[in-house]
């Protein structure tokens, strides 16, 4: 299901995707990208983010602290909003580290 351009006010945030896959766009991190079943996402603290499209039955597993937690819409941000060195993106075994765009917001 897509969604929206928001961020997530918590302190740490990891996705393990364990079915399907998804594509996905994030604040200052190039072109979308696909989440895929064995892929684990350690996304910073209120990066803008966007699930533009997901496959095949996604199940995602999502851990954050705190557990209950605000999540803020961002209509003004239009995802992608910049290009990215892919060497300045670290995959290591299936898991995809985003690099922080800033300090705190």
């Amino acid at each position: 299901m897509a969604d929206w351009v928001h961020y997530h006010d918590v302190s740490f945030q990891t996705l393990f995707c364990i079915n399907g896959s998804a594509k996905l766009v994030y604040e200052d991190q190039g072109e979308p990208f696909m989440f895929k079943e064995g892929d684990c996402i350690l996304q910073p603290p209120g990066i803008r983010h966007q699930v533009l499209e997901s496959f095949d039955d996604l199940e995602v597993i999502e851990v954050t602290t705190p557990a209950d937690h605000a999540t803020f819409s961002d209509f003004n941000m239009e995802l992608p909003n910049s290009t990215v060195d892919v060497h300045e993106i670290l995959m290591v075994n299936n898991l995809l580290t985003i690099r922080p765009t800033h300090e705190s917001r």
